[in-house]
């Protein structure tokens, strides 16, 4: 019966689709795909890795990430890390805040994967 491969084929391209559920704390990304440092609704800009995550609040959990700026001035450290990750083909880790400015998961902090001291 044909059916059943059907079934399972189109489930796992469901899921596969959806993202992995994460709720708060740092994930593997992997590769940086985008990144968008135009308006993007008040938010300082999206970007979009390898690996996508979503929050379960979240209503836009398929198209990136949202990084927003705060007193500390953080986002641009962040966005200089996405730059050079993506220039140098090196993957990432994210950590995820659990909040969702626009719908899309929101990003505090990242972190260049290597072999080193972490």
């Amino acid at each position: 019966m044909r059916v059943f491969p059907v079934v399972i084929t189109s489930m796992m391209v469901l899921f596969a689709c959806h993202g992995v559920r994460a709720e708060q704390g740092w994930f593997d990304a992997g590769l940086v795909t985008r990144i968008h440092s135009g308006d993007v609704g008040g938010h300082v800009y999206a970007f979009s890795t390898v690996a996508q995550y979503s929050v379960t609040s979240c209503g836009d959990n398929i198209h990136g990430y949202f990084v927003t700026d705060d007193a500390s001035g953080s986002a641009k450290r962040i966005y200089a890390t996405l730059l050079l990750a993506y220039s140098m083909n090196k993957n990432i880790s994210i950590y995820l805040t659990g909040a969702c400015p626009s719908g899309r998961p929101e990003v505090g902090a990242v972190e260049i994967k290597d072999v080193g001291y972490y």
